[in-house]
């Protein structure tokens, strides 16, 4: 099995989500279709917060956040969002570090908030799954409650 760039993997994901077959994809690049059907429901080449498994492994996450974004052209805006992508992964790293409940606390909160920045450099579509549809009916519910709560006033 032959290794895949991060810009692959990309390619191979996006190209399900078009609806290409999972055989095609496999051939094009070289791999199993088996291989190819974990990437796409990303059994395969996992990603944390956004990036890539293999840049990860072995180093702090500012480490990593600096390979993901140093072949990365990027626009003034996204020159932004890179700045803030490395200031929660320094963040993240302080809160690996700390021994305070504080810390602990936190870093779920900023890891989300830099796999959300992430994303966003890389240009991935978000796709919703069932955390999403459960705060949507969360949310739908709040509007609801507000919405009778203002009925009751009026």
């Amino acid at each position: 099995m032959r290794k895949l760039s991060d810009a692959e993997v990309a390619t191979i994901r996006s190209q399900a989500a078009e609806s290409r077959s999972t055989s095609e994809i496999a051939a094009e690049f070289g791999i199993s279709a088996q291989y190819a059907s974990a990437i796409i429901r990303r059994r395969a080449r996992q990603q944390l917060g956004g990036l890539d498994e293999d840049t990860v492994r072995g180093a702090d996450v500012s480490t990593a956040v600096e390979r993901f974004l140093a072949d990365l052209p990027l626009t003034a805006a996204e020159q932004v969002l890179a700045a803030a992508a490395r200031q929660l992964a320094r963040k993240l790293d302080q809160a690996a570090e700390s021994e305070t409940i504080g810390s602990a606390a936190a870093a779920p909160s900023i890891a989300r908030e830099l796999g959300e920045v992430v994303e966003r450099l890389r240009g991935d579509e978000h796709i919703p799954d069932v955390i999403d549809q459960l705060k949507a009916q969360r949310d739908a519910r709040r509007l609801a409650m507000f919405a009778g709560q203002r009925d009751e006033k009026a």
